[in-house]
């Protein structure tokens, strides 16, 4: 009875999977069009010299339309998106350090994970050393948020690569996932990851150099934990 049931049974996951995938298509397409949109709106209404020098575009935009008070409202619905980010974050980050846990590149007891397989030493780890960034003050979180960009594009990229790597390397895993467009999309995104962080190191060389002395330390950093794990 099984037997005739187990193929029934995949073949529904596999539909299940594939409509919530479309389905997830259609909402990251919705989401971009707003963005856009948003970007746009705030590029045609707010005054290119004020636009240069602010800090928070959407809320300086509906201050320079409506006045002052208005600004306040879009800087709380900001404030409380923030949440998710800090939500995704607090999810995502620890996981890093418990993977070069698990490869001897950190601590080996940042590998620890409880019952529901939650890293229970990375993500504390993670969440006071963020509180202690926060503490350390205003101008030293405006540095580290620069930094932080630089890196995070520059991740991207780095995955991107991999993508079209390991495409080519590893070809069987190709029916594991999908990657629409390839090769071209992954080497357009590269290009544009690129045009970014040269446009970010050109228009901010200040906080830029510190990435760059950080990316430049990193490569030796990793060579010395290498061979001490050897």
């Amino acid at each position: 009875m099984m037997v005739g049931i187990q193929p029934l049974t995949l073949r529904r996951r596999i539909l299940i999977s594939q409509n919530d995938a479309k389905i997830y298509d259609h909402r990251v397409l919705l989401i971009i069009v707003i963005y856009l949109l948003v970007n746009g709106a705030i590029l045609y209404a707010l005054p290119e010299a004020l636009l240069m020098n602010s800090k928070l575009a959407a809320a300086d935009t509906i201050s320079y339309i409506f006045g002052d008070g208005y600004s306040k409202i879009i800087t709380l619905f900001l404030m409380i998106s923030i949440l998710g980010i800090v939500n995704a974050q607090i999810m995502f980050a620890p996981r890093v350090i418990f993977s070069m846990s698990r490869d001897q590149l950190f601590f080996k007891g940042a590998t620890r994970v409880n019952a529901a397989g939650t890293p229970s030493v990375a993500m504390p780890l993670t969440a006071l050393l963020s509180v202690l960034l926060i503490l350390s003050g205003k101008e030293t979180c405006g540095k580290l948020s620069d930094i932080a960009t630089f890196f995070f594009v520059l991740s991207y990229a780095a995955g991107f690569a991999a993508l079209v790597k390991l495409r080519y390397s590893e070809p069987e895993l190709t029916s594991s996932y999908r990657a629409p467009w390839f090769p071209y999309m992954p080497y357009l995104l590269i290009v544009l990851s690129v045009l970014f962080l040269a446009g970010a190191v050109y228009s901010d060389i200040h906080s830029s150099k510190f990435a760059l002395i950080f990316l430049l330390f990193s490569y030796p950093l990793y060579r010395v934990v290498l061979k001490l794990k050897i």
